[in-house]
């Protein structure tokens, strides 16, 4: 059963043990879904983002007497480059919102990216097959994606401060963007090379047929199978490995993107 089922029908929340309040631009380096190592059955929604860019915001405690005390976070609690990590405990009534939320960041980003309104991307689209494609456990579609994150706290019933995270798209990648360490040991402007040559790479790499001189009467041959498109040929390779995308609505990628895809896939 996907760690997913039943997101269709539920709204936005987002929270995070991870970041400290303040506003940071990230990359998404990594989607995935991973089970607890201390606790049977419990499993977490996790996103590892590398930070092009960090505002910090204020963290709030509390004295002796109860009384709230705000404590601005340090400037240098993180640096761009750094790796920070969102964690949802999936277990928790408000995980699934919580996830949408960041599901609908991300789908924001590739219609912007590719040229779409990134408005035109609701709640209601944000579906389980959509996050599973998401958090695919061999390579994210998400992978390299700009979204903003808005930290906060909040107190909780039990009087404890609780970080809250919120995601949206931003207008455009940051300009450092091209400064960050790469994404899993390659930029995404790297080649991409498969680990090993598929079917489709020998098909394609194999040298032409020469057929014999013909004789009378000649042999009508089949017309030319037509040539796959660069963006086809990505499709099949990311579709090779992962056959459960094969419904996938890849519409809204470029060959870019794709091409970070298949290199994610390939790693």
């Amino acid at each position: 059963m996907s760690d997913f089922a039943g997101i269709d029908g539920v709204s936005i929340t987002g929270s995070s043990k991870f970041f400290e309040p303040g506003t940071f631009i990230v990359r998404i380096d990594g989607e995935k879904v991973i089970s607890s190592q201390s606790e049977v059955g419990k499993r977490y929604a996790i996103s590892e983002c590398c930070i092009a860019a960090f505002t910090p915001g204020v963290s709030i405690s509390k004295d002796a007497n109860g009384v709230e005390i705000k404590t601005p976070v340090s400037p240098n609690a993180f640096a761009v480059g750094d790796v920070v990590g969102w964690r949802v405990d999936m277990s928790k009534k408000s995980a699934l919102a919580n996830c949408k939320g960041h599901g609908l960041a991300v789908m924001r980003a590739v219609y912007r990216e590719n040229g779409k309104n990134p408005d035109d991307v609701t709640e209601d689209m944000i579906t389980q097959p959509v996050m599973d494609a998401l958090y695919a456990p061999h390579g994210s579609p998400a992978i390299g994606l700009f979204v903003k994150a808005e930290a906060f706290q909040v107190w909780t019933r039990a009087g404890k401060p609780f970080t809250v995270v919120k995601w949206s798209d931003i207008d455009a990648p940051p300009a450092n963007a091209g400064d960050l360490p790469p994404i899993g040991g390659a930029t995404l402007s790297a080649p991409v090379v498969p680990a090993a040559p598929s079917a489709l790479d020998v098909a394609m790499s194999a040298p032409p047929v020469v057929l014999p001189p013909a004789t009378p009467p000649p042999v009508a041959l089949p017309p030319a199978a037509p040539t796959k498109s660069k963006r086809e040929v990505l499709i099949d390779r990311i579709v090779a490995v992962r056959p459960d995308l094969g419904s996938f609505d890849w519409s809204p990628y470029d060959d870019a993107r794709l091409e970070a895809t298949v290199a994610s896939l390939a790693g």
